[in-house]
């Protein structure tokens, strides 16, 4: 059986229309997610690999900066 890349992701709840992404949760890799990290590559900063937790989590204050930069893109695309 393939090992799948575990992903967690550190910013403030995140909502698309396919998938919601929720603070503290491990979600394993797949289409909807690996097509989201392609179109938003700042959604790398705040959906990180479990091994590279701890080291993401140092800077809270840019998990939010970049969880509301994100959520302003998504909302410029909806218009």
């Amino acid at each position: 059986m393939e090992d799948k890349k575990q992903y967690i992701y550190l910013g403030d709840t995140l909502e698309f229309k396919d998938i919601r992404f929720t603070k503290g949760v491990i979600y394993y890799s797949n289409e909807v997610i690996e097509a989201k990290l392609e179109k938003y590559p700042l959604l790398k900063r705040t959906l990180v690999d479990v091994n590279q937790a701890s080291e993401a989590l140092q800077n809270e204050k840019l998990l939010e900066t970049v969880t509301q930069q994100i959520k302003d893109q998504i909302r410029e695309e909806a218009e």
